[in-house]
Order: C-alpha cells, then structure tokens, then sequence
C-alpha cells in the first residue's frame, strides 16, 4: 500500500520499479516514512526484503568509507602524540601527574566509543559498521540493523561528553602546574568545577533521554523522550564557550611573565592551539542543525558524527602539543634555538617582588625531589611543589617542561 501511494501522481511504471524507483531517493524516502509510520516491525522486514530485491544490482549511495578513513586517520595522529606526551614528562620527572593522567583517559576513550560504534582499528569490524547502515541512506538500513546501530549511538553519545571534558580538565590541570599566582588558580578551579559540572549534566541527559531507556533504541516499547537536538545544541554550546575560557584564561599570566617577548609569543602560541578544537566545535554546530530533523537519519548524520570524532581528537592533541615541545627542543634544537636557550629562574611575577626559588634541585631516594631554599628549609615531596614568598613563583623545573630551558644533573 504504501508503494502504491507513493507512485500514484508518478509516471513510474510498477513493472519497472527498478529503473524509477531505485534511482529516485526522493520516492524512496516517502515510502520509506510510509513504511515506519504505518507497518509493524515484521512488515518492515518483508518490505526491506522486498526493496532489496528489486532493487539488487543498483549501486546503493554510501558514506561508509568517509568514516573509515577519519577514524584511521584520526588514530594515527592522536596515539603517537599522546605516547610523545607521557614520554616527554615521564623524561623530566619521572612521574605523571593529573594533566597527563586526564589526557590518557581521554586519549583512551575514543577508542572505547569507537568500540561501540563498531569504529575500532579491524576492518571486518568496519565492515559491521557499513552492514548496520552509519552512512547509508536509512531506507537501505536492514531493520534488524537498526536496534544496534542506536544503541551503539545511545553509548557514543555519552562517551563523547566524556572524552570532551577529560581532554579540556587535563588543558587546566596542566595550567595549575605552570601558573602558581592564587587569583588565576582560583579561576582555573572554578573553570574545573564548572566544567566538571557541565559534564555531568550532558552526560546525563542522553542517559536518560527517553523513558525507559530501552525505548531509545527498541521501537517496539512505547516511552517518552527529550528534545535530542535541543540537547545537544545546548551542549555544544555550552562546549564552545568553556573552550574560549580555557584559550583566554592564561593570556593574563603570560603578561606578568619576565619573558622576552619572543619566548611569550612562543608561549601564547603554545597555549593557543587549543583554538583548533574550538574551531571544529563551530563546525560540528553547524551539522548539528539538521540533527533531528532529517528524517534520513543514518545519512544526513555521518557529517556530525565524524565531526565529533575530529573534535575529541582536536581536543586531544591540542591538550598534548604544550607538554611535547621539550622533545622537539631536544631532537630538533635548530627549530628552537631562539627559546631553547636557558631563562633566570628566579623570575619575577610582579613589578615590586622578587620571589625566593630554590637554587638547588637534585634526585631524592625512590625519584623523590629533593629542594632547599636559601634558609636551609629542606622540602621532600613525589608532586610540583610551589614556593612561596609575597609572590607565588613557578616551580623550578615548569620552564623545563615546557622546554624552555635544558635539565642539568
């Protein structure tokens, strides 16, 4: 019935459906809404059954091979980065701290989502992911491919708000090491909480998006569910406005920094990559407008879900690139040779004060540090420490880190 109302007003001929049918989306498509609408989930089967037939042989339009590649891609920059990552810091102080533990999680996290995406390295499992019909028009989707294909998405959706706050608290954490002044570390923990709050809430709300949860991805059971796409419009915006936040908060310090203005441009750019992620959060936002008003689905998404997984990788490496530049200094020294010349540590902060820093710094028993001011004060600690005197002073070995300035034994 449904193809019978569909072709009526058409000069398609029902004896050769193939030629007129199979090649004109728009009637496809009008059958197909007919079909959800009116047919129980047998009748689909048969009637996708039915298409299938008549219409074998026809190329079918598929986006499949797009998302194949953007996650190969993708995974061979971020992995090797974020390895970069934790050997450059594991190099200078033997440890990981919060920062770096953060951008693991996160960096780990992609992969778990892809895993329930059917998007992991293996290309049989690509091929799953074809066969359940991501990047396929939806009328070409198997019925009994479509529960998995929610439910994976139902998963991806909270994976991604995830993987977006690890990345950006790890951007922050790493702030909290270099910045020691308490006014902009008061910000930055607020910028943690609001974050971490954000987070929370956007990964709740597609939790519980439609009641009961199984309704989401089971047609079958009635249930109520939320506005998606108000959803996540709100939480990509919300994204976008924290990724301004974390670009801006250190512009302030890097004016206080005794910095020759070479190496606090350097610094500012460093800080500034994260800008690359905000700028795929702009674009994800503009795919995300037909979110939830395209009726073909599986096709008219591929563009936000590719997005999302371009943006967590953005987030991802703009959060590791500050922390790798002492390797590139080391391995690459002529590409740094203006910045990679050691600085005083005895850095003053604020016009008027010239913070203690402690002139000695050696290797403790168990990889502890072992540091003494200039009043013999001997301070053992396995974590940054902070020295304080009128004016908070970075710890003696921040500039090293981010490659400022070469270690001595």
């Amino acid at each position: 019935a449904c193809l019978e109302i569909a072709l009526a007003g058409t000069q398609c001929d029902a004896l050769n459906l193939q030629s007129c049918f199979c090649t004109n989306e728009i009637l496809q498509a009008n059958v197909s809404i007919c079909v959800l609408a009116e047919c129980t989930y047998q009748e689909q089967v048969v009637a996708s059954n039915l298409q299938a037939i008549i219409c074998k042989g026809v190329p079918q339009p598929s986006r499949s091979n797009e998302i194949i590649h953007t996650i190969i891609i993708l995974s061979v920059f971020t992995f090797p980065i974020l390895c970069l990552r934790c050997f450059s810091r594991w190099s200078i102080t033997r440890q990981l701290w919060w920062d770096d533990w953060m951008a693991v999680l996160a960096g780990v996290r992609p992969p778990l989502q892809q895993h329930w995406m059917y998007l992991t390295d293996t290309n049989e499992l690509y091929a799953d992911l074809a066969k359940l019909g991501l990047g396929k028009h939806l009328w070409n989707v198997r019925p009994v491919d479509s529960p998995p294909l929610l439910k994976y998405f139902y998963a991806a959706q909270i994976l991604y708000s995830l993987a977006q706050v690890l990345a950006k608290l790890s951007i922050l954490f790493l702030y909290l090491r270099i910045f020691p002044r308490p006014k902009f570390r008061l910000a930055t923990y607020i910028a943690i909480g609001v974050l971490i709050m954000d987070g929370i809430v956007y990964m709740l709300l597609p939790a519980f998006e439609c009641l009961p949860i199984r309704s989401f991805w089971d047609r079958s059971v009635p249930g109520k569910c939320l506005n998606l796409p108000a959803i996540i419009y709100t939480g990509a915006s919300t994204g976008i406005i924290m990724d301004f936040v974390i670009i801006c908060l250190p512009i302030s310090e890097l004016k206080t920094l005794n910095l020759t203005l070479r190496k606090k441009i350097t610094l500012g750019l460093m800080f500034s990559v994260g800008s690359f992620a905000c700028i795929t959060s702009l674009i994800r936002l503009k795919y995300i407008a037909v979110f939830g008003s395209s009726f073909d689905v599986t096709w008219d998404d591929t563009d936000v879900v590719m997005w999302s997984f371009i943006e967590i990788a953005m987030a991802e490496i703009c959060a590791c690139l500050p922390t790798i530049r002492p390797l590139l200094v080391h391995y690459i020294p002529s590409m740094f040779q203006s910045t990679s010349r050691s600085i005083n540590t005895t850095t003053t902060l604020q016009k008027g004060y010239k913070p203690r820093v402690p002139p000695k710094l050696s290797r403790g028993h168990n990889g502890e540090e072992l540091m003494s001011d200039d009043e013999g004060l001997v301070i053992k600690t396995q974590r940054p420490v902070m020295v304080w005197s009128k004016v908070p002073v970075l710890q003696d070995n921040s500039d090293i880190e981010l490659g400022f300035r070469k270690a001595t034994n």
